[in-house]
């Protein structure tokens, strides 16, 4: 059996990457006799820097 690392970065807001990880975990499950993986997940704020911006030109 193959080990294999899975690094998934989503965002928690995002309805694709559930979608992605889902779409994901349904193809391991079929390859689960031949993969075996470890997932790391990493967060990722897609709208970080737009909403910094937003704020900051906000008229008072």
């Amino acid at each position: 059996m193959t080990k294999m690392t899975v690094d998934f970065v989503s965002d928690v807001s995002c309805p694709y990457c559930l979608m992605g990880l889902l779409a994901l975990e349904i193809a391991l499950e079929r390859t689960s006799d031949v993969v075996e993986p470890q997932f790391r997940f990493h967060p990722y704020q897609a709208e970080s820097e737009h909403a910094a911006r937003r704020r900051a030109l906000r008229p008072t």
